[in-house]
């Protein structure tokens, strides 16, 4: 694949499906089985995207080859070839280590050179235990994200022919991007989910449908963001302002939660939620599991967008509005005239 050249044409909007070989032509002993695995690979694809039984016409998928020397593409699509190289090259040095300083110590019994120190060198590294791999994307219908769907080692004709067969017969389940959780337990009822010292949720792709449906009785803000974003981290001290005022000042709490999710190392499907903004901003009533108020979608975000907003309140408001009759404004305005009045 090069990438300016073939990338804006192959990744094209109009295609949904893509399936892709990374491979490593590096080391001269796997690269007859990096080119037996294109060879299959290319006579499963043309199997596949021209199947008979769908009369041979329009391509169901683009079919591409990625070398290892193309790392953009390999980060993009979650493929890891670098900690294997760090785990080699730990090795190597921690070897050398050994061997030099028993060099210097001439008395050692074990003088003689050999590595007895728990490393043992490897020789030329390879990327054989993680290439070749086979990835199929699929771009959902419902616009909520992209597909993943690996093909687990070892590579062979009939691994790679069942695989493809599973995909279209609607019989994989995608691979789903998502931190690691802190949470435990397994049952909805059982699982913690963790919170920052401001009582924000702390959420991974993993965490977020249990605790929605943990909070069903309440509403849930959630934002989205990114680690990176310069508006995110400005965002995020309100947010977490945010969270003071409703956890100690309002005491609402048991009625409104907080939760944060970091869209770069998190995948999420949840119909009828999907970005392009960061940061962003999704509320679920009471009861909603999918389909949330997208802050970018309403009224306000006409006259202030998120990422300026500058006091918590504007977000309380806005969740007040958007919550319509499902909010007793009357009860959490007396809640607020108790704590104002408990406080003076």
């Amino acid at each position: 694949l090069d990438r300016q050249m073939t990338a804006p044409i192959a990744f094209h909007p109009q295609y949904r499906r893509h399936a892709i070989l990374f491979v490593d032509f590096h080391n001269e002993i796997t690269k007859s089985s990096m080119r037996e695995a294109i060879r299959l690979f290319r006579k499963e694809c043309f199997a596949q995207r021209f199947p008979p039984e769908k009369g041979g016409g329009e391509s169901r998928m683009v079919c591409l080859v990625v070398p290892s020397t193309d790392t953009r593409v390999l980060t993009t699509f979650g493929v890891d070839i670098w900690t294997m190289l760090d785990v080699e090259a730990s090795h190597r040095l921690q070897a050398t280590l050994c061997r030099n300083l028993k060099a210097m110590n001439q008395s050692s019994s074990s003088s003689n050179g050999d590595n007895d120190c728990g490393y043992e060198e490897q020789g030329d590294f390879t990327f054989s235990k993680v290439l070749p791999t086979l990835l199929v994307t699929n771009r959902r219908t419902d616009g909520t994200g992209i597909e993943r769907y690996y093909l687990d080692p070892p590579i062979t004709e009939a691994s790679m022919e069942t695989f493809f067969q599973n995909f279209f017969a609607g019989l994989s389940k995608p691979e789903i991007k998502s931190s690691r959780s802190h949470g435990s337990g397994r049952d909805n009822d059982e699982v913690e989910f963790p919170t920052n010292k401001h009582g924000i949720h702390l959420l991974t792709a993993d965490l977020l449908p249990s605790f929605l449906k943990k909070n069903k009785d309440k509403h849930v803000l959630l934002q989205l963001y990114a680690p990176t974003c310069g508006h995110c981290k400005r965002f995020n001290i309100i947010w977490n302002s945010l969270g003071d005022f409703i956890r100690l000042g309002l005491k609402w709490d048991d009625r409104l939660v907080l939760g944060r999710l970091d869209v770069t190392s998190n995948e999420f499907f949840i119909p009828g939620m999907t970005t392009s903004w960061l940061p962003d901003l999704f509320y679920f009533g009471v009861g909603v599991y999918e389909r949330p108020i997208h802050y970018e979608k309403t009224e306000t975000a006409e006259k202030v967008e998120l990422g300026s907003i500058s006091d918590p309140l504007d977000l309380i408001e806005w969740w007040m509005d958007e919550a319509g009759d499902s909010v007793d404004e009357f009860e959490l305005l007396q809640a607020l005239e108790e704590q104002h009045s408990t406080i003076g």
